[in-house]
């Protein structure tokens, strides 16, 4: 295999294994993390820049290599997170007058701050608290026990690191500080609490957009055109994609209203008929506002889940999908969503505050 060539910051040439070996060294120096993985995604991405070298722009999805669905138990107190996920959403705030791809804004490497552009990981950080302070933080929030430890132990850097090119990043204009250099896939952000934050996708979705047309079933595409405005060409792009694996897939389940909610919760309780099939309420569900599918094959007008899961979630992965599969205390295998990082609870509360169009469709910002 072909090395590329790098130029460092004071002219002297480098190839991909010296840079995967500086921010392999950097990575565990600044962090607590799983070496060979994040040694692997550092290579892969040095060795292919033009594969990642899309820049970021706000809606960009994001994971932590130190998320983890896993039940933690710290001082004596469960942390198990109801709808978990390695993943959350950028939101660029420091330079909306730089936009691409229509209205949506450019990141730079200031775009860092916790809660203002990246919102916690819905996970269990798999570091338990390095510290009395860090104890004390968790521990008083109790939110934590259903929302995950990374609420509390997030701790980012005050910049994103770009990885060293032969070819300078494009800047852009930032109100405040001027012109400052954008970030791209390859782009990094450290934790101090031991994560390594990278891209899953740029946030340009302008590629592989099909259309209606393009779905064999015709109840998905009916199901899609009701889920919330902003995931509906990302699940129209996934559909299309998962019909090369099984041409008989179809959406099962898309939007579900507060109301039909409640009436399947209730089901099997109360003296209500049938199993008991959820343990979400009305509003306690990703499909309350049109967030989150559910898949099936439709084989001989039967259902049928003999479905090659791993190569779907590949797919979903690839657009920004959270997979249910991947739950460790309940697994949801039919189960994809996009939650832009937001709990269900505080999606509730928007709704609950009249931020709402078109029904149940919740406005985020």
């Amino acid at each position: 295999m072909r090395m590329s060539i790098y130029i460092d910051d004071r002219g002297n040439r480098i190839d991909a294994s010296d840079i995967q070996k500086k921010l392999y060294n950097e990575a565990i120096e600044r962090c607590y993390t799983e070496k060979e993985t994040v040694a692997e995604d550092l290579y892969m991405k040095t060795v292919y820049p033009k594969e990642h070298s899309e820049y970021l722009v706000d809606g960009a999805i994001l994971k932590c290599n130190m998320a983890t669905p896993e039940v933690k138990i710290l001082g004596g107190k469960g942390y198990q997170v109801s709808f978990p996920s390695n993943k959350t959403i950028l939101k660029v705030t420091e330079n909306p007058k730089a936009k691409c791809c229509g209205d949506l804004c450019h990141a730079t490497i200031v775009d860092c701050k916790m809660n203002k552009n990246i919102l916690p990981f819905r996970c269990n950080c798999k570091n338990e608290p390095h510290n009395g302070e860090e104890w004390r933080k968790l521990i008083s929030d109790s939110s934590c026990m259903i929302e995950g430890t990374c609420k509390a132990l997030i701790n980012l850097n005050s910049a994103w690191d770009n990885l060293p090119t032969e070819e300078s990043y494009l800047k852009f204009m930032d109100d405040k500080l001027g012109i400052i250099s954008g970030i791209n896939m390859t782009s990094i952000l450290f934790c101090r609490h031991g994560g390594i934050i990278t891209p899953v996708t740029s946030g340009q979705v302008i590629q592989m957009n099909y259309s209606y047309e393009d779905i064999i079933d015709k109840v998905t595409a009916d199901r899609i055109k009701k889920l919330h405005p902003k995931i509906r060409q990302r699940v129209i792009n996934f559909i299309v994609a998962v019909q090369d694996v099984h041409p008989d897939i179809r959406i099962s389940q898309g939007l579900r209203t507060i109301e039909e909610q409640n009436a399947l919760y209730y089901q099997g309780r109360d003296g209500n008929g049938g199993a008991i099939v959820t343990n979400a309420k009305g509003g306690f569900s990703y499909h309350n506002y049109g967030l989150a599918i559910d898949l099936v094959r439709i084989t001989n007008n039967d259902l049928n889940y003999d479905i090659e899961w791993e190569k779907v979630e590949a797919i979903g992965d690839e657009l920004g999908f959270e997979w249910g599969g991947n739950w460790e205390s309940m697994p949801d295998y039919p189960h994809f969503q996009i939650t832009y990082g937001y709990s269900v609870s505080e999606l509730l509360k928007l709704y609950q505050e009249g931020k709402v169009e078109d029904g149940y469709y919740v406005v985020l910002e």
